[in-house]
Parts: structure tokens; C-alpha cells; sequence
């Protein structure tokens, strides 16, 4: 697959980050000087989407189970157990926000779920970046909101979402077996221990550049254009999320260690 016109302009442009950030988190050198320019970061607030159905137990670990129903009522979801950043003004400069952990995640179920999401308050409506673990397979996913109903069937979600429009780039092992864009990968339910890093781009002017890291490999990676404001809602405000966000309810235990949650300018 080639690499759209889009997502080498997002690359470019998150690339610089002020002159020294790239899309490993190594710094670059500016032209004409022998030294690396050290980026800017901050460590990121982290507060529970959920406080009924999240616990705390020090600064770098956070443990999620399921015990009660805690979505937003503007949504199909059954279950959501997510920390969050605040929400924050959509950048009007270039920066990265990076999450790491060590994710361990236990259950018998093979249900699918969103393990992070960057939100924009467009409720009745999939968020811009959201990265869906489906049984086997991988995706990242995003979409707009209509300004106004397309359709007239009762279901917000159908009436007013423009569903999957982030442009990915995908490698997989059997080239025969793609599903709905998704990468062929196993997220481990099994408690086994994964070290994840999630790296979301902004490149100041609304759009996203998404990838996924498990065990120091790139799994999935995606582009969020912008949405035209002429037709679609405008993403004023944003947070990063993660946890498990689904449709339905089911058991589990997800342990979140050694977590760095930051954004690098």
C-alpha cells in the first residue's frame, strides 16, 4: 500500500515538533549546530473517567475491573472504565502526546473493546482516533459528526456519524486475511505482561497521526484529516484516554505499570 499524500505531510510535520522531536521520541539536530535541541515535556494529568469503577494504587500503576455500568448516556456503549487526560483546546502548534505501560489484561472473554481514545466531546459519535482490539485483529479508527442528521433512523450514531474515515497504513502476516482495515495482531488476555506505547501526533492545524507499539514494534499506524466544517462539527476541545471503553459488559482485569503518560513539544 502506498503512503498517502496526507499521512507524509502529517509525518513532516510532526517530524520537526519544534525543530527536535521524530516520531521514535529521539531528538534531531537543528541545521548548522553540532547538538540536539532538547524537546519540551510535561508529564499529564490523569483523572478517572469512571471513579465508581477505577482504583488508584500509586503514582505509575493503575488496575481497572469490571463492577458497574459507568457509560455516558449519550452513547451505545455498555462499559466504560477509562482514565483521561483534561480537555484541553485542540493544539494550534505541533505536538506529540505519549503513553507507555506495561499492560497486563486478564479475561476469558474475546469481546472487543477500545483500549485508547482521543476524544472530542462529540457525543452520539465515534471519537477522532480510537484503537479498537477486536479478538485477533487491530484497527485504528476515528470519525466525523454531521452538523445535521444524514438519515432518520432513531439511532444517533447512524443518524449523525460519518464512521471510519482515519487513512491507515497496514501491515499484516497473511495478506489474504484483512478485516474492515484491521491489522492481524493478538493483544494477550492472559495476564502476560505487554509493554505498549501509543503515540499520537498533532500537527497544530486538527490533524492526527496515530501509532501503536506493543513489545517495541509498530502494530498499527493512522492519519485523522481534519473534518470540514462546512458539513461536519468542528473538534474544538480534546483528551487522551486510556482503558476499556465497549459496547457490552464483561468481566476483567486490566494493570496498567510503570505508566509515563507525557506531551513532548
Amino acid at each position: 500500500m502506498k503512503t498517502s499524500m496526507k499521512l507524509l505531510a502529517t509525518l513532516a510535520a510532526v517530524s520537526i515538533l519544534a525543530g527536535c522531536q521524530t516520531m521514535g521520541g529521539k531528538a534531531n539536530v537543528v541545521s548548522g549546530s553540532a547538538m540536539p535541541v532538547a524537546p519540551f515535556e510535561k508529564t499529564l494529568k490523569i483523572t478517572s473517567q469512571c471513579k465508581d469503577n477505577t482504583f488508584r494504587t500509586h503514582a505509575l500503576t493503575y488496575e481497572l475491573e469490571a463492577k458497574s455500568n459507568c457509560a455516558n448516556e449519550a452513547s451505545k456503549f455498555g462499559q466504560r472504565n477509562q482514565y483521561r487526560t483534561n480537555f484541553d483546546p485542540v493544539p494550534k502548534s505541533p505536538k506529540t502526546v505519549i503513553f507507555e505501560s506495561d499492560i497486563s489484561f486478564t479475561t476469558e472473554s474475546k469481546e472487543q473493546f477500545t483500549l485508547f481514545t482521543v476524544h472530542s466531546k462529540q457525543d452520539w459519535c465515534a471519537p477522532p482516533i480510537a484503537v479498537e482490539v477486536q479478538g485477533y485483529m487491530i484497527k485504528i479508527t476515528g470519525a466525523w459528526k454531521y452538523k445535521k442528521p444524514i438519515s432518520n433512523t432513531n439511532k444517533p450514531w447512524n443518524d449523525y456519524c460519518k464512521k471510519d474515515v482515519v487513512e491507515r497504513e497496514l501491515k499484516w502476516v497473511d495478506k489474504d486475511y484483512i478485516v474492515d482495515g484491521a491489522v492481524q495482531y493478538e493483544f494477550k488476555r492472559d495476564g502476560t505482561p505487554q509493554k505498549v506505547r501509543f503515540e499520537v501526533h498533532h500537527d497544530g492545524k486538527g490533524n492526527i497521526y496515530a501509532e501503536l507499539f506493543i513489545d517495541g514494534e509498530k502494530i498499527v499506524e493512522g492519519f485523522y484529516g481534519a473534518p470540514d466544517t462546512s458539513i461536519y462539527r468542528e473538534d474544538k476541545v480534546m483528551s487522551h484516554m486510556f482503558g476499556v471503553y465497549s459496547e457490552k459488559y464483561w468481566d476483567y482485569k486490566m494493570k496498567f505499570d510503570n505508566v509515563v503518560f507525557k506531551e513532548v513539544r
